[in-house]
């Protein structure tokens, strides 16, 4: 969840392959300081921000959509009924996408025993979903930007039904990954896609919390992944599973009834030439002020917008990303680094096999198990709530650190627990539950602010694309190695291994991350070092050429 006093940057970086799951699986609320990419525009955005705060920092009371700074007008502020139903139809997306995450850990265990699968099977049907995923962005980006946003959240549901209708049935493992890999292929294309057309639907004051929305989304639908298996757990082992993933195919059949009814995006509108399209569905959706040419004005400044994006992202090449200056170096080291940790920090490995670890941890019974299953998602997801209160009022570095410092405790506590000879079933459960929190407060939502603040406007967009397309490997890499890593070294080795890599992540972090709450996206500053401008990294990009 991003702090509801943030707007999402997801125009300013949408031009990579990978820069959609960069701003989704959040996961894309940035903070929007009042600066523009131009020095002409710096200065107004600065002029404006400080006659509305002491600070010079936009507010969630008074947020301001980079169109509207430039142009000098206020946003409209107040939502009408019309906009929704998109809003719904595209948090039912994120909801679906957290859905299928969420009933993988569910079935792991019913799955293994029904089909007689190996450590190494069950790994890599875990795993393969953050790896066809990346696909699955490429295809997002290539559908919204030719065919529109609609056809893509289309094509995102056909792709999620098909999938678990696919591994419901399936007769062997092979079908089954066949339907893992189709489900992937809708998560990837739908995960990015519902932040990106909130955002370009929604009044510039609502903004950020309506993009919230879609991030609470995706965990509510993982939570849900956990209710459905306690309430199918007694059916027979062979069946009941099935039940479960085929579940899944609900939310997104009932989105792809509600399409129709959804209207595109006003900003692939105005990007297709469609500009009165455009205008009219940006006086459906947003109050504009006054009867007369705000629309048009919102079309004008959108067009302005995205030349703007276009002349930034061809500003710099990659080669200013695969062979970086000595100023950018840093920076990059430092973006990618942080995108890396919540991997390092094995939230997906842990994430994935929860009901292994907690089956281990002593929680015998079945009912037990998806009960824990149940209370630590709850928990995960009232945190997640929590850190978008104080999220910018405690400042990043300090959340980011206090998330370290309570994951290192809580592997800790459980690599100590399964090291005894003596368990405590309840004490581990209250680690884990330690565990998810501390993710939860600050490396969940920070690991993706984090980069997009860091990295400059020239070369934002392919910085993230590159720190996002590493994090899925990452994912990818940790969590299809548990189980083995588990067997070679036993779970109490796996939390002590754990535990070493948290504490890396924590020096990583207490050394070489800045503070960057309330600071332009230009002028962040690296422990003295100023964060090169555009013009600066077009200088170092030639400079490698």
């Amino acid at each position: 969840v991003r702090s509801s006093d943030t707007l999402s940057r997801g125009h300013a970086v949408l031009i990579g392959p990978f820069v959609d799951m960069a701003a989704a699986s959040g996961r894309w609320l940035e903070r929007a300081p009042a600066a523009n990419s131009e020095a002409s525009d710096v200065e107004s955005t600065e002029e404006t921000s400080e006659e509305s705060s002491e600070n010079a920092v936009v507010s969630s009371e008074n947020p301001v959509v980079l169109e509207s700074v430039v142009a000098g007008k206020p946003p409209a502020a107040r939502l009408r009924p019309a906009i929704i139903l998109p809003v719904v139809c595209a948090t039912l997306n994120s909801c679906s996408d957290g859905f299928d995450i969420g009933v993988s850990t569910s079935v792991g265990n019913l799955l293994q025993s029904s089909m007689d699968l190996s450590d190494v099977q069950l790994e890599f049907f875990m795993g393969s979903l953050n790896f066809v995923a990346i696909a699955g962005v490429l295809m997002a980006s290539l559908i919204s930007d030719r065919f529109g946003r609609r056809i893509a959240f289309g094509v995102s549901s056909v792709c999620c039904i098909c999938g678990a209708l696919m591994m419901a049935g399936a007769p062997s493992y092979r079908f089954l990954m066949l339907g893992r890999m189709l489900v992937g292929l809708g998560v990837g294309v739908g995960m990015p896609l519902s932040p990106c057309y909130v955002a370009e639907i929604s009044p510039p004051q609502k903004r950020g919390a309506l993009v919230s929305c879609c991030e609470i989304a995706t965990n509510v639908g993982q939570l849900l992944g956990y209710v459905a298996g306690f309430m199918l757990h007694q059916l027979p082992e062979a069946v009941g599973w099935r039940y479960m993933v085929a579940i899944g195919a609900l939310a997104p059949t009932v989105l792809l009834c509600l399409m129709p009814a959804v209207p595109e995006s006003p900003r692939w509108l105005v990007q297709a030439g469609r500009t009165a399209e455009a205008a009219a569905v940006l006086r459906r959706l947003q109050d504009l002020p006054g009867s007369g040419g705000a629309a048009e004005g919102l079309v004008r400044e959108i067009e302005e917008s995205i030349a703007r994006e276009v002349r930034l992202n061809d500003s710099v090449d990659w080669w200013a990303i695969l062979c970086p200056s000595k100023n950018f170096r840093r920076v990059l080291f430092i973006g990618i680094g942080i995108a890396l940790s919540p991997q390092i920090a094995g939230i997906n490995a842990v994430g994935y096999f929860l009901m292994k670890i907690i089956e281990q941890a002593g929680v015998t019974t079945q009912d037990d198990q998806f009960a824990v299953l149940v209370m630590l998602g709850f928990v995960k997801l009232l945190c997640i709530l929590i850190a978008a209160a104080f999220f910018d009022s405690c400042g990043r570095r300090a959340l980011m650190l206090l998330s370290c410092l309570g994951m290192c405790a809580a592997n800790a506590f459980l690599s100590l627990h399964f090291l005894a000879e003596r368990t405590i079933p309840a004490l581990a459960m209250t680690a884990l539950g330690l565990y998810l929190c501390s993710f939860s407060v600050g490396m969940g939502p920070g690991s993706w602010l984090i980069p997009g603040e860091l990295f400059p406007n020239a070369l934002r967009a392919k910085a993230l694309s590159t720190s996002t397309f590493l994090n899925r490997l990452a994912a990818t890499a940790f969590s299809t190695s548990v189980l083995s890593l588990a067997d070679t070294l036993t779970w109490g080795g796996f939390f002590v291994l754990l535990t070493g890599l948290n504490v890396s992540v924590t020096l990583f972090i207490g050394f070489f991350l800045p503070e960057t709450r309330g600071k332009s996206l230009e002028d962040s500053i690296l422990h003295g070092n100023e964060v090169p401008s555009i013009e600066d990294s077009e200088a170092q990009s030639a400079e490698t050429r």
